[in-house]
């Protein structure tokens, strides 16, 4: 039995929702692109049918979501309409980087940077995924930093609309009303005394 092949295989099973769901659909087919014997291949194809397989599978989904939520949870928020979709696409395309999950942060902000943001639908995508952006980066610039060190680093983010009407209903996981008028806004985030700190002005 090749071992190696057979665990990335039932790895990627488990990570890849969809790739679990075609086996389990097609067969033995869908794992031409592993190294497996027929043995192998038989034997991963009664694995997708099992009950516990639609569990793993939900519980990797949720283990690899953690970090993501953690770091973006506003913008989770703004992208809940499309956000299964999301990240279907996002882990279909293949294994974590590693195991501990590293990594995911990063694999998310680049899918919304470049597939998401383009789109002129998604009310307050831009600002509150720029903001979160600059806070997660200051937060983890701040990880084996002195309070010193972080003193005047301020990054600045605009806003179309005004700050006060979108950050408190998401804050609390409640998208914010539609079709707010256009205020712009420059909001500044710093880190002050090892906490974030957030304000605003009108442009």
């Amino acid at each position: 039995m090749s071992l190696a092949e057979f665990q990335r295989a039932l790895t990627d099973m488990t990570l890849d929702v969809r790739l679990a769901s075609r086996v389990k659909r097609d067969g033995e087919s869908t794992l031409a692109p592993y190294g497996l014997t027929d043995r192998e291949r038989a034997r991963l194809t009664r694995i997708s049918r099992q009950p516990g397989m639609a569990l793993n599978c939900t519980l990797a989904r949720a283990n690899r979501f953690t970090s993501i939520c953690d770091a973006f949870p506003m913008t989770c928020v703004v992208l809940e309409p499309w956000l299964r979709d999301l990240l279907d696409d996002l882990w279909s395309t293949g294994a974590p980087a590693d195991y501990q999950l590293r990594g995911e942060i990063d694999l998310f902000a680049r899918c919304v940077e470049r597939e998401w943001l383009p789109r002129k639908d998604i009310e307050y995508l831009r600002e509150i995924f720029d903001y979160e952006r600059a806070c997660h980066e200051l937060v983890t610039a701040s990880r084996g930093s002195s309070l010193e060190a972080m003193a005047g680093t301020v990054r600045r983010i605009y806003f179309s609309h005004d700050p006060s009407h979108i950050l408190p209903p998401l804050q609390d996981a409640t998208a914010p009303p539609p079709g707010l008028p256009i205020t712009p806004h420059i909001v500044e985030v710093e880190i002050r005394d090892g906490a974030l700190e957030t304000r605003w002005h009108r442009t």
